[in-house]
């Protein structure tokens, strides 16, 4: 199973992107980075995944290609392509019905509504970026009181 780059900047190559996202319901949304899983027999896109950041997005899989596991390897390189580029805490945005597959690749919730839920992986995140952030309220009170 390869994983192949396609380069949303090229028209061609952003135009397979944003079919493949409209055959599986999805629409295409600005990433820096793309990664396909194409079938070796058809040369058909079967998955693919795209980065902005430290942000999934544009996760998709062929409907004919459920249950066999590419999600998870189209997830894996993408948090691998964000760690290797130093984000260490990973996040995306999905349905609430996928949420039990993103929990089994080690996401956890961060909020929810009824039509998106946000979620992250990784070390830090929101627990941390929260602490930080009370850290600087902190420190700018004092120095306010000064």
């Amino acid at each position: 199973m390869n994983i192949l780059e396609l380069h949303p900047t090229i028209p061609r190559q952003r135009r397979q992107i944003e079919m493949f996202l409209h055959t599986n319901g999805l629409r295409y949304d600005d990433v820096d980075y793309y990664a396909a899983i194409v079938d070796e027999s058809s040369d058909e896109m079967i998955a693919g995944g795209g980065l902005k950041g430290s942000v999934i997005k544009c996760v998709a899989v062929a409907d004919g290609h459920k249950g066999e596991a590419v999600a998870n390897v189209i997830v894996s390189h993408l948090i691998a392509k964000a760690n290797a580029e130093g984000c260490q805490c990973v996040k995306l945005y999905t349905k609430p019905d996928n949420r039990q597959l993103f929990e089994s690749l080690s996401f956890r919730l961060i909020a929810e509504s009824p039509n998106a839920i946000l979620m992250e992986t990784g070390v830090g995140g929101i627990e941390k970026y929260s602490e930080e952030l009370r850290v600087k309220s902190e420190e700018l009170s004092v120095k306010s009181e000064e």
